[in-house]
């Protein structure tokens, strides 16, 4: 049977349909995003405790942070209500975040020139030639992050301090002198350095959501739960192999075996959203 339908009509078919085919094929890679972004997200939050629970210091601070945001804390039977606006701007808690993805992902980059040469300093990459970097490099530039004062605190160990500002002076309030010790957390210094998702426009979508779900769980593991790390789970090592190389945030190589145990007079607590 011949198509009844003119050639107009046929073209703006086509347009809808090439539309329909696009949309799909976004939302396709957006759920994949979502999904890949999620198995990153509970690995991160994962060492993140690791990290929190085998540094005493570390999770005093943390608590002390976190139990500054609870909303109703002072009765012993209120379920756990956080101020998030607060709670996601802790300077220590997004220290912890942001050192994890720093430590902990690694991944490919892949670009691609798609219109002109592009350059970079001395290089040029060829139009339509493939460039792939690995985050991993940026992230253990000893150049490029705070290794302490005298250089103690390698790239390749965990430490929060290359997140955190502390004032050096003074701030003049109202005509008297005051000084705030707390830190600021703060990612400007190693802007370029710290891609965990990636960068420019390309830049992951899910990135936010992932720091909300990252930052909340650590702040509901810290005020519930005890945790002991034992015997050798405590130095676990990243899984650099083949298996477990550059497809976002690493494995531990072996078990970690821990102690776990609600909080004394935590018992009964639960969140409210």
């Amino acid at each position: 049977m011949a198509s009844t339908m003119g050639p107009s009509h046929r073209k703006t078919s086509v347009q809808y349909g090439r539309k329909l085919w696009h949309l799909y094929q976004l939302s396709r890679g957006f759920l994949t995003d979502i999904s890949c972004r999620s198995r990153n997200s509970v690995t991160a939050t994962s060492w993140a405790i690791f990290d929190i629970y085998r540094d005493p210091e570390l999770l005093t601070s943390i608590r002390a942070e976190v139990d500054a945001c609870r909303v109703d804390a002072g009765r012993e039977d209120a379920p756990i209500k956080f101020d998030l606006d607060r709670l996601f701007r802790l300077p220590v808690l997004q220290a912890v975040y942001a050192e994890t993805l720093r430590l902990r992902m690694h991944f490919y980059i892949i670009r691609m020139p798609d219109r002109a040469d592009m350059r970079i300093r001395d290089w040029v990459v060829p139009r339509k030639k493939v460039i792939v970097t690995a985050t991993t490099v940026a992230h253990m530039d000893s150049e490029v992050w705070n290794t302490g004062t005298n250089n103690e605190r390698p790239v390749d160990q965990f430490w929060v301090g290359r997140f955190l500002r502390y004032p050096t002076k003074c701030v003049d309030d109202g005509g008297s002198k005051s000084y705030n010790p707390a830190p600021t957390f703060s990612t400007k210094e190693a802007e370029g350095g710290w891609i965990p998702y990636g960068g420019g426009v390309r830049q992951c979508p899910g990135r936010h959501f992932a720091k909300r779900q990252i930052l909340l769980t650590i702040a509901l593991m810290v005020s519930l739960f005890d945790c002991d790390i034992i015997g050798e789970g405590l130095n676990v090592k990243e899984d650099f192999s083949l298996n477990g190389f550059g497809g976002g945030v690493s494995h531990s190589a072996g078990k970690v075996p821990v102690r776990i145990r609600r909080r004394a007079g935590k018992a009964n607590l639960r969140l409210e959203v």
